[in-house]
């Protein structure tokens, strides 16, 4: 049982995650700063560094509660009907499914995260164990059990997310009137993507 300690220190825990979270997606990885997350968590800095030594840590931990939850929350879905679907069903579903997170405030948090990384050498160091388990994970095996876990469904899962995140990107940044021809494209190119690596499991 959580004692109410615990319970408040936990519920400012995730008002500061909640905080980081919206002062990324608006103003961007670069101009957010703690004090703006602070004011934003109605928290004091010395509560976000009693809990996190540096803003580094703070987003490091942001970034893998952000994927873990969206994983958890898109995973649940895969039911063994859902699996009887067709691989074109399939592939929509997860382009679809993926596309409405990129467009949501976490979605925007993380595109954020991950473009700070080249310039940002701490951060970089910090989410190196975390790059690493998402390029070796392969979501698309949760979705095609019937390919095996290979290094083809690990690469392409990451090339389908790339592609998602620009469609996305680019639609908020200029606008896109193209987009569901994108997006139909991309779930028809996953779909002969997907044959192809059954046929080779067989």
């Amino acid at each position: 049982m959580i004692k109410p300690r615990q319970s408040r220190s936990l519920e400012t825990h995730n008002k500061i995650l909640k905080a980081a979270i919206q002062c990324i997606a608006e103003v961007g990885y670069a101009n957010t700063s703690t004090q703006m997350i602070a004011k934003k968590a109605g928290v004091s800095k010395g509560g976000i560094f009693a809990r996190f030594p540096n803003k580094v840590a703070l987003f490091t931990e942001l970034t893998v509660s952000i994927e873990s939850n969206a994983r958890n929350q898109a995973f649940f879905k895969i039911t063994s009907e859902f699996l009887q679907k067709t691989v074109i069903e399939r592939a929509h579903w997860f382009v679809i499914q993926y596309y409405e997170f990129c467009k949501t405030k976490e979605g925007r948090a993380l595109n954020e995260i991950w473009s700070a990384l080249e310039l940002n050498a701490d951060l970089r160091h910090s989410l190196r164990e975390h790059l690493e388990f998402n390029m070796s994970i392969g979501d698309l095996h949760n979705v095609f059990p019937e390919c095996a876990k290979s290094n083809e469904i690990k690469f392409l899962s990451q090339m389908l997310y790339a592609c998602v995140d620009m469609i996305a990107t680019n639609e908020r940044l200029v606008g896109n009137k193209d987009i569901e021809f994108q997006l139909e494209y991309l779930a028809r190119r996953l779909e002969t993507d997907i044959n192809l690596l059954k046929k080779n499991c067989n």
